[in-house]
């Protein structure tokens, strides 16, 4: 199994608000051999484009809790496969609104939000409705590394969704998305790092044939470059 996988975030913050462009790309092959040939499977695939507004949060504005609103595309380089018919499946081409509270980074606390959300996949159309909730956590671990490269980090990402019943529920709709993603990163040199991920994926139908909770696990370990640039102040590289 091999893949790639980064996301990009332009920001501009004006004195009371903020807006972040951001871009999420991902992609990863698995191959299997069996019966004396090669099974390629496509584990992830994935393009979304998401755009944020927020007030600003902060110490400085006594504001613990915000609102802001969210709009995102989601949709995919090459569209999935029936495993029975072997046809092609329609191309994802969801549609979101986001709008709810998030609260202002505090210590360890880096990422919590909670919102309602609209989608329509436009290969797929149906409005669904439903709620959405998004935390990040993050801790410095050990003493700095040889060469003062750092501290190892140790992150928590959940993501979780959960759409209410709608008049095109089918056995390909889900009800929940739960992705719980842990990370530990350990620095090699500047901005690059060892990572080691255990991603978890929980879901469940909408339907009574896909009901039941079903999940799936992935362990990766790879190379992470993550870095913050400032325009006009610092160069790049």
């Amino acid at each position: 199994l091999a893949g790639i996988g980064g996301r990009f975030v332009l920001t501009e913050t004006r004195p009371k608000s903020a807006t972040d462009l951001g871009v999420t790309l991902s992609y990863a092959r698995q191959t299997v051999s069996s019966g004396g040939r090669d099974v390629v499977t496509e584990s992830g695939d994935d393009i979304k484009v998401d755009l944020t507004f927020r007030p600003t949060t902060g110490s400085d504005t006594g504001r613990r809790l915000t609102p802001f609103a969210r709009g995102e595309f989601d949709t995919e380089f090459t569209p999935t496969a029936n495993p029975v018919t072997g046809r092609d499946n329609a191309r994802q081409l969801a549609a979101r609104a986001i709008g709810g509270l998030l609260m202002a980074p505090t210590g360890s606390w880096r990422r919590a939000e909670a919102a309602l959300v609209l989608e329509n996949d436009f290969g797929h159309p149906d409005l669904q409705y439903g709620l959405q909730s998004r935390s990040e956590w993050v801790r410095r671990i050990g003493a700095m590394t040889r060469g003062g490269a750092g501290q190892a980090t140790y992150r928590v990402r959940n993501d979780v969704t959960y759409f209410l019943p709608s008049r095109g529920d089918d056995a390909s709709r889900l009800a929940l998305r739960y992705n719980m993603i842990h990370e530990l990163f350990v620095p090699l040199i500047d901005e690059l790092s060892l990572s080691v991920t255990a991603d978890l994926f929980f879901f469940q139908g909408k339907v009574a044939s896909t009901r039941a909770l079903g999940s799936n696990a992935q362990l990766r370990v790879g190379l992470t470059y993550d870095r913050f640039w400032k325009p006009r102040y610092q160069p790049f590289f």
